[in-house]
């Protein structure tokens, strides 16, 4: 080649081989680039969002005073063990029925143990003795 020789264009595939590795960098650039760039602004609009504080007013009511809870329930005993009065009598009076609500120092059930109360009178002194009422 001389100087005097007029310049050969480059060949469409010497082009093609000198721009290939400048359009991979670019398109590995925009690949990588567009979702980090998607995700910023997807996050500056939910911190945005966030920023601003969300208020729930509610009107207080007063509550009952007394709430009273029914639920169905039954209560058995891990364990049975037999119960035996510690004196002679019998259930002269039976006053409530099993289930009842009973108010405090409301009676149950009058027993008579005239055994009992014969024993008793023998021995208070004759002067402390007083005629025992049965009802």
């Amino acid at each position: 080649m001389n100087a005097n020789d007029p310049k050969v264009a480059p060949s469409l595939k010497t082009r093609l081989l000198r721009l290939t590795p400048l359009v991979l960098v670019l398109l590995a650039l925009g690949v990588g680039i567009l979702p980090r760039l998607k995700a910023q602004a997807a996050l500056r609009t939910q911190t945005q969002s966030f920023s601003v504080p969300v208020v729930s007013v509610v009107n207080p009511k007063a509550a009952p005073a007394v709430q009273r809870i029914e639920l169905p329930a039954d209560v058995q005993a891990y364990q049975e063990a037999s119960i035996f009065a510690r004196t002679n009598g019998y259930l002269a009076h039976w006053y409530k029925d099993i289930g009842t609500q009973v108010p405090a120092g409301e009676l149950l059930a009058y027993i008579e143990t005239p055994e009992v109360d014969a024993q008793l009178e023998q021995a208070r002194p004759w002067a402390d003795r007083r005629p025992t009422i049965h009802a």
